[in-house]
């Protein structure tokens, strides 16, 4: 199988939608414009691809940004220099395909380029993510709190992992890349 990863661009808003949401409650509902807007302002904005249509994505931001999500707040005033992981989704036909840890080894080099001291993301322990908190673990996050979201419908864990810096560079669309496990 032959897959891209390139970023986002504002003719595929329609279909990262469609994933999103899918993928609720694993992700937030959200609204065209507010993806749009995500879109936009995100540092990190990348897809995965074939020929026949997108297996999923993911949106990112550094520390600093005016976001207000209270998630992103949480890790503003507890880090100083972060790359927050706004959300994550894969479609149907690309999970179980590693295209999660593949958009993951991309944005660990990104951050590791930009000199992001670690990398922080949410996962729902309430309603339960373990399909999420497993893939986490197996990526060596740690949990760093925990808190309450959506007027108390929610509760998160509050995630991190320190970025190991090299002298490494990973920039760019890569195009032929194999799926890791």
């Amino acid at each position: 199988m032959t897959i891209t990863i390139r970023d986002i661009k504002e003719e595929d808003i329609e279909k990262v939608h469609r994933i999103n949401q899918r993928n609720i409650p694993n992700v937030s509902d959200i609204t065209m414009e507010d993806l749009k807007w995500l879109c936009q302002r995100a540092c990190f904005k990348k897809l995965v691809e074939d020929k026949e249509g997108i297996f999923g994505f993911i949106l990112c931001f550094f520390s600093g940004h005016p976001y207000e999500s209270p998630n992103y707040q949480w890790f503003v005033k507890n880090y100083d220099n972060f790359l927050y992981i706004d959300r994550i989704a894969i479609d149907e036909r690309g999970q179980g395909k590693g295209i999660g840890s593949l958009l993951y080894g991309e944005l660990e080099g990104f951050g590791t380029d930009s000199n992001s001291e670690c990398l922080c993301c949410e996962v729902n322990i309430r309603p339960t993510n373990e399909l999420s908190m497993r893939f986490h673990e197996k990526h060596k996050f740690e949990k760093v709190g925990e808190q309450d979201t959506e007027t108390g419908k929610k509760t998160v864990a509050l995630l991190t992992k320190r970025l190991k810096h090299t002298e490494q560079s990973h920039s760019g669309d890569r195009v032929n890349a194999a799926p890791g496990a």
